[in-house]
C-alpha cells in the first residue's frame, strides 16, 4: 500500500465563540410571602423557642429547616458561617413538595440567621437600572428568607440516615453507627460514656467522617447528641457475618439460643428432605437437631463415622434451613423454617 500520501489540509472552516460558563441549576427563585412583616416575625417567634445555646453550656443546636410548600429551599444560602449543612430531604404533600433541611448551628450561626430574616424585614436592597428601567430594590436576604416555612430544634429522626423503618422503634439499648466531625470524633468518644453511651473501639476513617458504633438507648443517644454535638449522621449498623464470627464461644451460644427460642419448624421431622453430599452433619447443633434424626444420616463407608469432622457438611445443612444467619440472627422476630 502506498506510504507518505499528501494530507487533506482544511481551513477556514470554524469559528472561533468566546468562553461562557454554564450557569448551574434552574435559578428558580421562592415567590414573594403576601405578607413580607408577618413572615419575618414567625420565623424570628421560632427562633426564639430554640435552646439558649449559650447560656446552657451547648457546642450549638440541630436545626430542621422545612419550606414553603412547592417553593425551592435556599439550601446553599444556609450552608454560611456558623451553619453546617448535614442532609436535605424532599416529600410530597397534598401534592405539593416540601423540602427540609438539617443543618448544625452554633450560637454564632443562629444570631447570623436572626440577623438576616431581621434585615429582610425592614431593609431593601438598593434601586438598579437596567436599560432604562429602574428596577426597585427588594427585600434583603429575599431569596432565604422567602423559602422558608418553619424553623425547629432537631430530633433523632433529622440525623438518621438510611430507611426509616430501621429507626429503633422503642427506647431499649440498641447500637446506633454514629457519623462524627473528624476533628472533633475523640472528644465525642471521651465524653460518651458519661452520657451512658458504649463506644465500640473499632474506628472508620473517612475524609469527611469518623463512624464508630455506640450502644445506647434513644434518650441517652439523644442527650449525648444534644450535648456534646459532633454528629453528623445516625444510623443502623451494617451488621456482618464477621461481627459473630468474632464472638467468643459463650456469646456465638447466647445469640443462637435466641434465635432458636424465636425459631418454628412447621414441617416437623417429616416436613420435607434435602439431601446433602458432604462431611456429614452434626445433631449437636441446636438449630439442626430438631429436624434431623439419627437414622437420616448415612455414609457410603461405615468407616467414616457420622460424625461432622471438619464443620464443613454442618455449616451446609444450616445454610440450607435458614439461609444468611446474619439477618435472622439480628432480628427479633419469630422466624419460621
Amino acid at each position: 500500500m502506498p506510504r507518505n500520501l499528501p494530507h487533506f489540509l482544511l481551513k477556514d472552516l470554524g469559528k472561533p465563540h468566546p468562553f461562557q460558563a454554564k450557569g448551574g441549576g434552574s435559578g428558580k427563585k421562592p415567590s414573594d410571602v403576601l405578607n413580607r412583616s408577618s413572615h419575618a416575625q414567625a420565623l424570628l417567634q421560632a427562633i426564639d423557642q430554640l435552646p439558649a445555646i449559650t447560656s446552657d453550656g451547648l457546642p450549638g443546636v440541630y436545626l430542621e429547616i422545612k419550606s414553603r410548600p412547592g417553593e425551592p429551599l435556599a439550601k446553599d444560602s444556609l450552608g454560611s458561617s456558623g451553619i453546617e449543612l448535614l442532609r436535605s430531604a424532599a416529600e410530597v404533600v397534598n401534592g405539593s413538595t416540601i423540602e427540609t433541611a438539617t443543618v448544625f448551628a452554633t450560637a454564632q450561626g443562629v444570631e447570623k440567621l436572626r440577623k438576616k430574616i431581621e434585615k429582610f424585614e425592614t431593609e431593601d436592597t438598593p434601586d438598579r437600572e437596567k436599560d432604562g428601567e429602574l428596577i426597585p430594590g427588594r427585600p434583603k436576604n429575599a431569596n432565604l428568607v422567602q423559602s422558608l416555612a418553619a424553623i425547629t430544634e432537631a430530633g433523632l429522626r433529622a440525623l438518621w440516615r438510611g430507611p426509616q423503618e430501621k429507626f429503633p422503634a422503642d427506647n431499649g439499648a440498641t447500637h446506633w453507627e454514629i457519623w462524627l466531625e473528624p476533628s472533633e470524633a475523640e472528644a465525642f468518644i471521651a465524653q460518651a460514656a458519661a452520657y451512658q453511651v458504649q463506644i465500640g473501639a473499632d474506628r472508620l476513617q473517612f475524609p469527611e467522617d469518623v463512624v464508630v458504633i455506640g450502644l445506647a438507648t434513644r434518650d441517652h443517644i439523644a442527650l449525648a447528641v444534644r450535648r456534646l454535638g459532633s454528629v453528623r449522621a445516625l444510623a443502623a449498623p451494617a451488621v456482618t457475618a464477621d461481627f459473630f464470627d468474632a464472638l467468643d464461644v459463650l456469646e456465638q451460644t447466647a445469640w443462637v439460643q435466641d434465635l432458636v427460642q424465636r425459631t418454628t419448624y412447621a414441617g416437623g421431622i417429616n416436613g420435607g428432605y434435602v439431601t446433602l453430599l458432604d462431611t456429614g452433619v452434626s445433631r449437636a447443633h441446636p438449630l439442626i437437631a430438631p429436624v434431623l434424626l439419627s437414622h437420616d444420616r448415612h455414609v457410603a463407608d461405615p468407616a467414616w463415622g457420622l460424625d461432622d469432622i471438619k464443620g464443613h457438611g454442618t455449616q451446609l445443612a444450616g445454610l440450607s434451613l435458614f439461609g444468611d444467619l446474619t439477618l435472622n440472627l439480628q432480628s427479633t422476630m419469630p422466624i419460621t423454617v
